[in-house]
């Protein structure tokens, strides 16, 4: 999958970056080079996004874009995406 050592790296602020951060590290497992725990990262994002994390949505939106942890739903992708963007 790469090098993700800059998940490792990352100095959280007090906005969702830490949960964004976490679920980086759940999502990918870089020793296995696989996918992690998916369903934790989804409960990170969830929390970041909570606290108004773009990258938390964005990163939801992905998931639901492609149905990694959540089931595939393209509505909640671009609500995800639009919030994101501070559309809605």
């Amino acid at each position: 999958m790469g090098d993700t050592n800059w998940v490792n790296n990352f100095t959280p602020n007090a906005d969702g970056d830490a949960e964004w951060a976490e679920g980086m590290r759940y999502l990918f497992d870089d020793a296995n080079e696989k996918i992690g725990d998916v369903q934790k990262a989804i409960d990170c994002f969830m929390r970041g996004a909570q606290l108004g994390n773009a990258n938390c949505m964005r990163q939801l939106a992905s998931c639901y874009e492609s149905g990694c942890g959540v089931p595939q739903d393209f509505a909640k992708a671009r609500e995800w995406r639009a919030k994101a963007l501070g559309i809605i």
